[in-house]
């Protein structure tokens, strides 16, 4: 059975000052190791269930467990769009240099946020899946 964990409290954790980035660059390197590790298991969980149902020959079987395994698709489909955005945030930030420290710092605060609640995502529908 998966159990849902979390590696640090970056969602009670909000930065004031640039004293914080030290903590606020930990805290998304964190989330972004978290979620590669749960977008890694729901990768390989649903590739080894087309395997599986290859094998077994029954290529319209569509669950994993108890849940749908077009669900367990979106849930990956979605990671890979969330993922785009905040890349495409970042380059914009970049290319315009135009936030401050405090934004540049509160802006990897909110994606750090977002990073961990795909993890939970993830977390979430490998839980109800098996």
């Amino acid at each position: 059975m998966i159990r849902i964990t979390s590696s640090n409290k970056t969602d009670e954790y909000v930065p004031s000052s640039s004293a914080d980035l030290p903590v606020v660059i930990e805290n998304w390197h964190h989330a972004v190791i978290d979620l590669h590790t749960w977008y890694e298991t729901l990768s390989q969980t649903i590739a080894a269930h087309k395997q599986v149902a290859r094998k077994l020959m029954h290529p319209g079987a569509n669950f994993y467990g108890q849940y749908p395994l077009c669900d367990l698709e979106q849930v990956h489909c979605a990671m890979i769009q969330e993922i785009s955005q905040l890349i495409s945030v970042m380059d914009k930030s970049s290319a315009q240099n135009q936030l401050s420290e405090q934004a540049t710092i509160e802006c990897l605060h909110a994606h750090t946020l977002r990073l961990q609640e795909q993890a939970r995502r993830i977390q979430q529908v490998l839980c109800q899946s098996t």
